[in-house]
């Protein structure tokens, strides 16, 4: 499996924010795809992310880097959990925003962010 469930995400976090956490632990260039759920009514995300990384590799350094770290951008006792998530890779992961939340979510900055992977960077933008 490739496609992990993070939890327990402060609450405060952007998906600019968490990618940048990836990347600031050695994970840049390693995962193409990344949803961070909002709840609209509080305007902050709901707690999980889902990520696609590259490769099962990859898979079991991010499990090893980020199972049971606390974050420190902002100051929270949550302490991330990394578990499989249902849909798994990047296409079934389109797939199921596509049939969930796409013509719920309207605003571009709450959509999943989709990276091309090569083998140094991830290109950044939304796609």
């Amino acid at each position: 499996w490739t496609t992990v469930m993070l939890r327990n995400i402060p609450n405060r976090y952007t998906v600019e924010e968490l990618s940048a956490e990836l990347r600031a632990r050695d994970f840049g260039g390693f995962f193409d795809f990344v949803y961070l759920p909002i709840d609209f009514k509080l305007k902050k995300n709901k707690g999980y992310a889902f990520i696609n990384l590259i490769s099962p590799s990859t898979r079991a350094r991010f499990v090893a880097t980020f199972d049971n770290l606390t974050l420190t951008r902002y100051k929270t006792q949550k302490v991330l959990g990394v578990v499989p998530a249902v849909n798994q890779g990047l296409k079934k992961n389109i797939a199921n925003y596509i049939a969930k939340d796409a013509m719920r979510v309207t605003n571009e900055w709450f959509r999943p962010v989709v990276f091309s992977c090569d083998d140094d960077n991830l290109a950044d933008g939304r796609q």
